[in-house]
C-alpha cells in the first residue's frame, strides 16, 4: 500500500483512540454510578479490569501480533490434474522489510517447514529503499530461493531495486506464462496480472486446459481473472486491514483500502481467488500494528480427482 494508505491508517488509528475515549467516558460514568451505589470495591474492580484490557490490547497489536505468524492451509481439488498428483504451493506477499528481525526469520523457517514445490510472492517487499535494506533482501530471496523455485511480481510499494536484490538472490521475476512441473507429472501454468494494467492479461491457447494460476499484487482485478479461464489468483495488497474488530471486519475498509476483497478466499463461478494477509505492516508514518489480523502464510495444495 502507499503513501495515501498510511494516513488512511493513521486517520483509522486516532478514530479507533477516539472511540476508546467514547466507551471509556462512558464505562467510566457507569464505573461511578456502581462506586456510589454499591461498594468502592467493585468499582476498583471494573477500573483494574479495563486497564488489563486496554494494556492487553496495546502490547497485542505492538509486540505478539505482529510476530506472530500463522500457517494457513488450503486444498483445491481439480480435474486439471492426474489423480494421486500434488503441487504444493507456500504464498507470501507484503514483507515490508524494515530490518531482518524475528518476524522475517520465522517467516523462512516456517516456508520451510511446509516443503513447498514452488514458493511464490506478490510484491511489496521493502519499506526501506537503503542499501543496507536491499542486502537484507537478497539474502532472504537466497535463503527462499534454497528451498524451492521462487517466482515473484512487483507491487506498488516497489521500485526497480526490489526486484533488482530479489533477481540476485535467485527470484524468477515473472513476466508472463511459465509452467511449473511439481512431483509426479503434476504441471500448472503460472502467469502475472500486472496490478497497473490488469487488462494486459492473455491467456494463451497453449495452457487452457491445464490449472491456471495468477499472481497479482492487487485482488481488484479478479472479474478478469475469472473472465480469462484462471482457476486460481493469488493477491496481497490490503494486509487484510492490519487492524480488525471481531465482528465487523478491517477497521474502515473503504474501496481503496482493503476494498471488496479483505482477506481470504473469494469465488466467482470456477475461479478462485485469495488474499494474504501479508507478513509486514504499512511504512512511512502508519503506525506499526496488527490487532486480530496475524502475518499471514499460506499454503495451497492443488490436488488432481481425475
Amino acid at each position: 500500500m502507499q503513501t495515501s494508505n498510511s494516513v488512511r491508517l493513521l486517520v483509522a488509528a486516532f478514530l479507533f483512540a477516539g472511540a476508546w475515549v467514547i466507551v471509556y467516558a462512558n464505562l467510566r460514568i457507569l464505573a461511578l454510578w456502581v462506586i456510589k451505589r454499591r461498594a468502592s470495591r467493585i468499582g476498583t474492580i471494573v477500573w483494574l479490569f479495563l486497564l488489563a484490557v486496554l494494556i492487553f490490547c496495546v502490547i497485542d497489536a505492538t509486540k505478539i501480533e505482529p510476530n506472530w505468524c500463522q500457517v494457513t492451509y488450503h486444498n483445491i481439488k481439480t480435474e486439471r490434474l492426474c489423480s494421486r498428483t500434488r503441487i504444493r504451493i507456500v504464498h507470501l506477499t507484503d514483507i515490508h522489510l524494515d530490518r531482518l528481525g524475528v518476524r522475517e526469520i520465522k517467516m523462512i523457517n516456517l516456508t520451510a517447514d511446509q516443503h513447498p514445490d514452488i514458493i511464490v510472492l506478490t510484491g511489496d517487499y521493502t519499506n526501506d529503499k537503503s542499501p543496507r535494506t536491499m542486502r537484507q533482501l537478497t539474502l532472504i530471496a537466497r535463503r527462499l530461493s534454497s528451498l524451492a523455485p521462487v517466482y515473484a511480481v512487483d507491487g506498488n510499494w516497489d521500485c526497480e531495486d526490489d526486484m533488482k536484490a530479489l533477481a540476485i538472490g535467485g527470484v524468477k521475476i515473472l513476466s508472463g506464462w511459465t509452467t511449473i512441473e511439481g512431483p509426479n507429472g503434476a504441471r500448472v501454468a503460472l502467469g502475472e496480472i500486472p496490478w497497473y494494467k490488469p487488462s494486459a492479461l492473455c491467456v494463451p491457447d497453449n495452457i487452457r486446459d491445464m490449472f491456471k494460476i495468477v499472481l497479482c499484487h492487487k485482488p481488484e482485478p479478479f472479474s478478469i481473472a475469472a473472465k480469462s479461464g484462471v482457476d486460481l489468483m493469488l493477491a496481497g495488497h490490503t494486509h487484510g486491514g492490519q487492524v480488525r474488530i471481531p465482528i465487523f471486519g478491517a477497521l474502515l475498509p473503504d474501496q481503496r483500502l482493503v476494498g471488496k476483497y479483505q482477506a481470504g478466499m473469494y469465488v466467482m463461478g470456477s475461479a478462485r481467488l485469495y488474499v494474504n494477509r501479508g507478513i509486514g505492516m504499512e511504512g512511512g508514518a502508519a503506525p506499526k500494528v496488527r490487532f486480530c489480523c496475524r502475518p499471514e502464510i499460506a499454503v495451497f495444495d492443488i490436488v488432481g480427482r481425475k
